[in-house]
């Protein structure tokens, strides 16, 4: 027989006996024993190398790739079966280590894609929570602020409002004028002179920026708070190296608040200090949840799920990850 009808022989073989293993696995995974499922995982990358080396020697597998692709959606769908399945014998992640599957081969990393999507729903459960406080809370700010207030107050609020959108814009000098008219109008305004402060101290003008410090000093009162709300001024002011700074004094100042580690996460993140940001997103979740603060406590977690999803995306097979 001619070498070259031999080896198509052969391949027909092969392309028989993977009809019968996707077979094999298309009645294993209706219910999967826990026995058997690292021979699953092993029996699926058996054939997806057999078939990308056929693909890659131009062979139209698309039948076996169409019932591969039903027999992967239903794997998708028992991710936490199959993770919990070899539980006891370290979980998936000492399978892995054992049999070192490349990346693509996503089915040998259903844990990871189902912790991934835990967390994604979480994000969007928190969304929507943190979303509807928001709502309430600046429906009951816009109440507190302009119902009952005699028209200086309003004037001087609607100077702050101006000074806010020329800050976000970039117009230091303009935010900064804004902000001198509100608390010219209002002097006990602590946040604008705390802003003042920022501004002063970023365009050099040191005795200004000391002045209006003191100012907000005396108005807040609370070490930590003033703290807090100067990081977040320089935040804004894109000065994160100070923002950091004052963060990192925050938290030395009161361990227990989850609202410093916040903040310094936020700040970190902005640093593209990814690790260090989740580290403090998750410590401002415990104690928040601990002290039952609960907005502080969705807002944190909110903040971890959003960057953990920035992080390098898990392959999901197909369209399943959609």
């Amino acid at each position: 027989m001619p070498k070259g009808g031999l080896e198509d022989t052969r391949v027909a073989t092969r392309m028989e006996d993977v009809r019968e293993q996707i077979r094999a696995l298309e009645i294993g995974i209706v219910q999967p024993q826990p026995s058997k499922v690292l021979d699953l995982l092993r029996l699926r990358s058996e054939i997806e190398v057999f078939l990308a080396a056929q693909e890659a020697l131009g062979c139209d597998v698309r039948a076996e790739r169409t019932r591969l692709e039903t027999v992967d959606n239903q794997i998708d769908r028992q991710a936490v079966r199959f993770a919990g399945a070899l539980a006891a014998r370290g979980g998936l992640r000492a399978a892995r280590q054992a049999a070192s599957p490349p990346r693509e081969h996503w089915w040998w990393y259903l844990d990871e894609l189902a912790a991934e999507r835990t967390r994604r729903s979480v994000v969007r459960v928190s969304a929507l929570l943190i979303g509807g406080l928001l709502l309430f809370l600046l429906a009951n700010y816009l109440f507190n602020t302009f119902f009952g207030m005699d028209p200086e107050q309003r004037e001087a609020y609607g100077y702050t409002t101006q000074a806010e959108q020329r800050l976000f814009g970039g117009d230091y000098q303009g935010a900064t004028e804004a902000y001198e008219q509100a608390v010219a109008i209002m002097p006990d305004m602590a946040e604008a002179w705390l802003a003042l402060a920022a501004l002063y101290d970023h365009q050099g003008r040191e005795a200004d920026a000391q002045a209006a410090l003191a100012r907000a000093e005396q108005l807040i009162g609370d070490p930590l708070r003033l703290l807090l709300l100067l990081a977040r001024q320089y935040e804004m002011l894109q000065d994160l190296d100070q923002a950091l700074i004052l963060a990192q004094q925050a938290v030395e100042l009161d361990p227990q608040s989850a609202e410093a580690y916040l903040t310094r996460g936020g700040i970190l993140e902005g640093l593209g200090e990814r690790e260090r940001a989740l580290a403090d997103f998750e410590l401002a979740s415990e104690l928040a949840h601990e002290r039952g603060e609960d907005a502080l406590y969705v807002l944190a977690r909110t903040r971890m799920g959003m960057l953990m999803q920035q992080g390098d995306a898990i392959p999901l097979p197909g369209s399943l990850g959609q």
